[in-house]
């Protein structure tokens, strides 16, 4: 994992720039937002996105077989 930057050869945070500032503020937030074709690419992030924060996936349609370990709340007419 070298080469990946941060304090020690398991983190993954950029070291310096524009890449490490946003990692941060992505780091100190209380939930992520995504659409349905970013968790698709990201593997659903293997159920475990940023330390744990709550995903909201924004979607046409909720998949037939939910991740496990997940929750769906459907609106309609907003």
């Amino acid at each position: 994992m070298a080469g990946r930057g941060g304090p020690d050869a398991a983190s993954y945070r950029p070291t310096d720039g524009p890449s490490a500032l946003v990692f941060d503020e992505v780091m100190q937030t209380g939930a992520v937002i995504v659409g349905r074709r970013t968790f698709e690419f990201a593997g659903g992030w293997d159920g475990d996105h940023h330390d744990g924060v709550p995903i909201f996936v924004l979607t046409h349609a909720a998949p037939d077989d939910p991740p496990p370990g997940t929750s769906s709340s459907t609106w309609s007419g907003l």
